[in-house]
């Protein structure tokens, strides 16, 4: 394994919910690999794991938690290009790659290179000149009376456009 693959690893992990094993994994395989651990605040955060550090400093991105967590990892990274391990404490999701009980093997399959990135799906919304990124659900609230219009393209070509009033 080349160590300086990871000379730091980021954790967004689930406000609430039980994550020892996981977290005793995670340390315990950056110690070895001689990787600080660092955490991606996020709102709500409750549990405190790790000094806190930035998504773009990071060498890897691991969530601790669900779909939920998986998404506040993939906002975070994903501006800079860093990738994602989301791991499942609790009920699989569709958006982690693991559970916590198969973490070691797959953090050990990440830092011998035998993974390959994982395109998702995303919606680009645009409102008063500000574009929205999202992975999963973009919701539009208007401000006042009036509709909100929405075009769907797709691959830059219009698909649908519809109106509605909330």
């Amino acid at each position: 394994m080349n160590t300086d693959a990871f000379d730091r690893i980021g954790l967004v992990v689930h406000p609430r919910r039980e994550l020892g094993g996981a977290l005793a994994t995670v340390r315990e395989w950056a110690e070895r690999e001689q990787a600080e651990v660092v955490q991606i605040a996020r709102d709500g955060d409750v549990q405190e794991v790790a000094p806190e550090g930035r998504a773009e400093d990071c060498d890897l991105v691991i969530a601790l938690g669900g779909d939920g967590t998986a998404l506040h990892a993939l906002h975070a990274a994903a501006p800079h290009d860093k990738p994602v391990l989301g791991v499942a404490c609790g009920s699989l999701g569709a958006l982690t790659a693991t559970t916590a009980e198969q973490l070691e093997g797959a953090l050990g399959r990440v830092a011998g290179g035998e993974w390959a990135p994982r395109e998702l799906p995303a919606l680009v919304g645009a409102t008063d000149g500000r574009e929205l990124h999202a992975i999963n659900d973009l919701v539009f609230v208007r401000d006042g009376a009036g509709q909100v219009m929405v075009d769907i393209e797709v691959e830059g070509e219009r698909y649908v456009r519809f109106a509605g009033d909330g």
